[in-house]
């Protein structure tokens, strides 16, 4: 390993692309087959097995774009082609990232607005409003979870975390990234536990969500284990992921269906509440090998299954695709899933999406630089 983020970016692209299916097979289909297909299982040791637990969890995409995000984020950190050693270097990364994440997003705010009334998803009133466009509204227990686009509150965590990076990396260099790692998940792991315990918390969704359970607090492993594969691979610690090379999408592809099991018998009220907050960590176990393993691949089948050119376009429009499709959800799919609405759906969702990807999000670069392949 030791290689340079450039040699990745198509794997890390192929993961997003990936990342998005999962998300949007939840939110489109995920009513019909959760808790994972119960009709269909086995007994097995006294439990009752969901071979497709997997269609029911497809929300463990957003837990692999945490991830992917804070790898992203750290990788020139860690290579020395970007620094965090100044005031200036701070307010750059600030704007760097406002320039990313903001006007797409102030588009589809506006686009909400006008949408509102007629979707009559809740009463978007001015001060809501000013919550969603400073993104305090993940700190109030009535929007964090926003009806009129729920996906957002997984950006208010993503944006807050871009908030906290520079003092991560300050904290990294001064601490090392192991006892930063294991800073934050102590710290996450603690708030799940209030989340869970706490009846203050408890929110009408939180058979899979809670207020404080995912919020920033709750969620913040996930940004700093992707940080800590970042220090991993750019570091070149062969000896330590070496059997992750080998064997972590098989063992990553266990931990996965054991995290979305157990995601099933808390659905259905058969898990004590003690161990959900554990429930992440699984997962994230399962990401961190996979991604290890993904990212070692040189030429091979394997590597082209995560890096083929539709995978590849796909996650590289995947905060436009991941903005839109709820709200194309609403205006499309409120009639029925019959065969006419779905392909209207995905062939709405295709064409917004590149056009936002290609004008909003990188207006300043060419077409044929956004929708080239990238490794």
């Amino acid at each position: 390993m030791g290689q340079t983020a450039n040699n990745k970016l198509g794997v890390i692209n192929g993961l997003r692309g990936f990342a998005i299916i999962f998300v949007i097979y939840h939110h489109v289909f995920g009513g019909f087959t959760y808790p994972g297909w119960y009709s269909f299982y086995f007994s097995q040791f006294n439990l009752e097995i969901y071979p497709f637990t997997y269609l029911s969890n497809g929300w463990i995409g957003v837990n692999l774009f945490f991830i992917l995000s804070g790898l992203v984020l750290y990788i020139p950190y860690k290579n020395e082609t970007r620094k965090m050693r100044s005031f200036q270097d701070i307010t750059g990364f600030y704007r760097h990232r406002a320039m990313r994440l903001l006007p797409l997003y102030y588009i589809s705010l506006l686009i909400m607005v006008f949408l509102n009334g007629r979707m009559a998803i809740d009463s978007l009133t001015p001060e809501r409003l000013l919550y969603m466009a400073t993104f305090t509204f993940g700190f109030t227990k009535d929007l964090w979870f926003p009806k009129y686009n729920p996906v957002l509150w997984s950006l208010a965590v993503e944006f807050w975390f871009c908030m906290l990076f520079p003092f991560f990396i300050i904290l990294a260099k001064r601490f090392g990234i192991y006892r930063v790692l294991l800073f934050a998940l102590g710290l996450s792991l603690a708030a799940r536990f209030i989340g869970v315990y706490v009846p203050f918390f408890e929110t009408q969704n939180s058979a899979y969500q809670g207020y404080l359970k995912d919020s920033l607090l709750g969620r913040l492993d996930d940004f700093v284990l992707g940080m800590f594969i970042g220090h991993i691979y750019i570091s070149g610690k062969e000896g330590s992921v070496r059997l992750l090379r080998a064997f972590g999408i098989p063992l990553g592809l266990a931990l996965l269906f054991i995290g979305c099991q157990l995601w099933d018998y808390k659905f259905l009220g058969q898990l004590p509440n003690y161990l959900v907050p554990f429930l992440n960590n699984i997962i994230q176990a399962g990401f961190l090998a996979i991604i290890i393993s993904v990212m070692s691949f040189e030429k091979c089948t394997l590597k082209a299954f995560f890096t083929n050119y539709p995978i590849q376009i796909l996650g590289m429009m995947c905060y436009s695709v991941y903005i839109w499709h709820r709200i194309a959800q609403f205006m499309i799919l409120k009639t029925g899933y019959t065969a006419m609405n779905l392909t209207l759906y995905f062939l709405f969702l295709t064409v917004f999406s590149a056009l936002t990807y290609r004008f909003i999000e990188f207006g300043h670069k060419s077409a044929s630089e956004l929708f080239s392949k990238a490794a």
